[in-house]
């Protein structure tokens, strides 16, 4: 009897610090029309940009990325964002730190261009995303925006 109500204490004790994470993704038609910015990116060194004009919404301390293809909200070649850590917890999917020599989907938020840390919109490219962005090209045409206008999500 003390096994079993050792072994049942041992579980009940590990069950309590288990977080379980829970990520909730809006459908991408309303990930497209919340988002500020789409693109794909790569990180850039600051030899690449020259000097701030270069860099749309530059501020010290973002991140600077360079825009290989543009869907929505980037006018310039680079861009600056802000990782979003204020509801980060740690358990679940995030992105916290990009890679040199990786290709990127971004969806920043608000003026300042954020990117989600938790639960990310945002995320590296690989080889099955070819579809995502054949999808989001098509969500970046005038009627996909009239329509949207006329029927909001």
């Amino acid at each position: 009897m003390r096994v079993v109500f050792s072994a049942l204490l041992v579980i009940c004790a590990a069950s309590l610090s288990t977080f379980a994470c829970t990520c909730v993704v809006d459908p991408l038609p309303k990930r497209f029309r919340k988002a500020t910015a789409i693109f794909v990116g790569s990180l850039a060194d600051e030899d690449h940009y020259e000097s701030p004009q270069n860099v749309q919404n530059y501020k010290d301390g973002l991140l600077v990325l360079f825009v290989e293809q543009s869907f929505k909200g980037v006018r310039k070649e680079f861009v600056a964002v802000d990782i979003d850590m204020t509801d980060f917890s740690g358990s679940c999917p995030s992105l916290t730190r990009l890679k040199e020599d990786a290709d990127y989907l971004i969806f920043a938020y608000g003026k300042e261009l954020k990117i989600r840390a938790e639960c990310p919109d945002s995320r590296e490219l690989k080889a099955g995303y070819s579809d995502v962005i054949k999808q989001i090209s098509k969500l970046d045409s005038f009627w996909f925006r009239t329509k949207a206008r006329l029927w909001p999500f």
